[in-house]
């Protein structure tokens, strides 16, 4: 089990092109079975096995041939799959300290009133994924103005 060296001419193109469609022919579901016992929803699974066959294409030349070259698409995509992860939790946080920075300065300053107020609640609402009136009564413990 080597590596099928890939010309780098026009030739070489189309032969890479036709072992690449058939590699995602031959694999594409089985990608995808996996991707989608590892996710929640069908949505992140297909991003999954577009990543994980953009990677494929990007180092073609290293791709196993025969058997070894689903056990090498499993990889990727688990990495795939974990980096995605990570992007989720960092978003996560990043959305926990907006939210704390901007009760804080809630907090500190006056109510807004008008229109400025229907912005900030549904800025609030929008990073919290709650009732953006609400999370700021909780914060300031008095009711806003909207006049």
């Amino acid at each position: 089990m080597g590596i099928d060296p890939v010309d780098t001419g026009a030739l070489g193109h189309e032969v890479a092109q036709a072992r690449f469609n058939r590699l995602y022919r031959e694999q594409g579901r089985a990608i995808l079975a996996y991707a989608l016992r590892r996710v929640a929803a069908p949505e992140d699974a297909s991003d999954i096995v577009a990543e994980t066959f953009l990677v494929a294409w990007r180092r073609f030349p290293e791709v196993p041939v025969g058997d070894g070259a689903l056990l090498w698409l499993y990889t990727v995509a688990g990495n795939v799959i974990a980096n995605q992860r990570r992007a989720e939790r960092r978003r996560t946080r990043l959305g926990a300290r907006l939210t704390e920075t901007l009760q804080t300065e809630i907090a500190t300053h006056e109510a807004p009133r008008g229109e400025a107020a229907g912005r900030l609640y549904d800025g609030v609402a929008l990073v919290t994924g709650t009732d953006g009136f609400f999370e700021l009564k909780r914060s300031r413990d008095r009711k806003p103005s909207f006049d």
